[in-house]
């Protein structure tokens, strides 16, 4: 009779340990189960990160593009005006020279 009680005893023992087993392995399926959903959504995230970023350097390297045109054809416009202030100036000294005698 107490080695039934015992063996009873070892019995319920052996239950309660695999009823925490089997709760912490639920556990630890629902911790796996929310990572895997946290690791598909960061994987999405990147991927779109990356195409934004890609859109980003397209439209910065087209404003780079379009800012050198501006500054080239500023340079270039630039030039003869320069020169049309240069002549306009010399013309303005060579006109007092001319009342100054």
């Amino acid at each position: 009779m107490l080695e039934l009680e015992l063996a009873d005893l070892k019995l319920q023992q052996h239950q309660e340990k695999a009823a925490q087993e089997h709760t912490q392995m639920q556990l630890y399926a629902e911790q796996v189960s929310q990572l895997m959903t946290t690791e598909k959504n960061l994987r999405l995230q990147l991927a779109s990160d990356g195409e934004r970023f890609q859109q980003f350097q397209v439209h910065s390297l087209t404003s780079y593009k379009i800012i050198s045109r501006f500054q080239m054809a500023r340079a270039y416009i630039m030039v003869p005006l320069d020169a049309c202030k240069l002549q306009q100036q010399q013309q303005h000294s060579f006109g007092a020279n001319q009342v100054g005698i």
